[in-house]
């Protein structure tokens, strides 16, 4: 598999015209919420504005029945829907590989096309030669793969897995705006007395707290790091931490032991739950991801395309105007934050001026 240039920007492509056609979708559906379930509904919607009739088999399924049964599930299913194409997003769950091998006998008796989409740049580091031997063949058998992100597909070229037809794209599809007032209302509270006298508000987010190889993979001890750095030079600072779920619940006493022994308790919100973060992000002057692994970050692009500045870790190929800092360097990730945060306080001030220049 040869290296490939791509669009820096990351343009998400392989929902693009399709018109016309019966797809199944399997995936993970909202709720819970997380960035590969957000990003399944948001393509549907897509399909669906282009005329297709869409269904969604919900893989995560599979961890609540006997397997057996789940794929007598999956055969009845495809059996009624008859599709033209299925586009399989959970390669990374436990049990893919009987699933697909199902799905691809499926396709012969059905005639439909697979398109198989990657989102994970980890898991294949973990898997057996027996996996990533089914994995070459079921990716050559697919019509298009699809990689969410450079380090998804440099995570296959690592492993020697190749495939005649694919595309490096971005997870990214814009949010539908109209949907802002709905879900604000899903929010608490609290929250809206906590941001009203944060100046600056620095917003960060993960699906769940989680330690890699005793290390905090989202990066949330940065950020309290962070927020104790610059709590002298900007005294009514706050942070949210946005947790679709706790997750890792040591960690997260951990978490709020650092926050107790460095005096943040007032300047620390945790929002947790099943919420879409964007329309919070219209309230952040800053938004920051100092993840260690990542694929894309889809939280980074909504943050930008509300007009709120990112900084995030080199980990990946971020959306485009995101301000970048080397992946687990606090220092770097405080001078970068230092800088963005100096220049859009400046730009307010300007702002200010000259809107009081216009008045007069």
């Amino acid at each position: 598999m040869k290296k490939i240039t791509y669009d820096k920007e990351l343009n998400h492509t392989y929902s693009h015209n399709i018109q016309n056609k019966k797809i199944v979708i399997f995936g993970p559906y909202p709720p819970p919420l997380g960035g590969v379930a957000i990003h399944v509904r948001r393509v549907i919607k897509k399909l669906r504005r282009q005329n297709n009739i869409v269904s969604v088999f919900d893989t995560t399924a599979r961890h609540r029945w006997r397997f057996w049964i789940y794929l007598a599930k999956l055969f009845c299913f495809i059996f009624c829907k008859r599709p033209d194409s299925v586009y399989y997003h959970t390669i990374y769950l436990e049990n893919s590989l009987p699933e697909l091998q199902f799905l691809f006998f499926l396709r012969k008796i059905f005639r439909f096309d697979v398109v198989l989409i990657e989102h994970d740049c980890c898991h294949l580091y973990i898997r057996d030669d027996t996996f990533k031997k089914a994995m070459q063949c079921f990716l050559h058998q697919a019509k298009q793969v699809v990689f969410i992100g450079d380090t998804t597909y440099e995570s296959y070229l690592h492993n020697r897995l190749t495939a005649p037809c694919f595309s490096v794209e971005s997870a990214f599809l814009p949010p539908d705006l109209s949907r802002e007032s709905e879900i604000i209302k899903t929010y608490p509270k609290k929250i809206f007395e906590f941001i009203d006298t944060a100046q600056p508000l620095i917003v960060a987010n993960a699906f769940q707290l989680t330690i890699v190889e005793g290390k905090d993979l989202y990066g949330f001890d940065m950020c309290i790091h962070l927020l104790h750095y610059l709590k002298k030079q900007y005294p009514q600072i706050k942070l949210v931490f946005a947790l679709a779920k706790i997750g890792d619940q040591t960690y997260f006493q951990t978490l709020c032991s650092m926050i107790e022994q460095k005096k943040l308790k007032k300047q620390v919100f945790f929002l947790t739950g099943q919420k879409e973060l964007w329309p919070l992000l219209k309230y952040a002057d800053l938004f920051v991801r100092p993840t260690l692994s990542d694929s894309f970050g889809i939280s980074v692009a909504e943050a930008l395309l509300l007009g709120i500045p990112a900084v995030a870790s080199d980990v990946c190929i971020r959306q485009k105007g995101t301000v970048l800092f080397e992946t687990g360097n606090q220092k770097d990730f405080f001078s970068k934050v230092e800088d963005v945060l100096g220049f859009s306080y400046q730009k307010q001030i300007i702002n200010q001026l000259n809107s009081k220049k216009t008045f007069r």
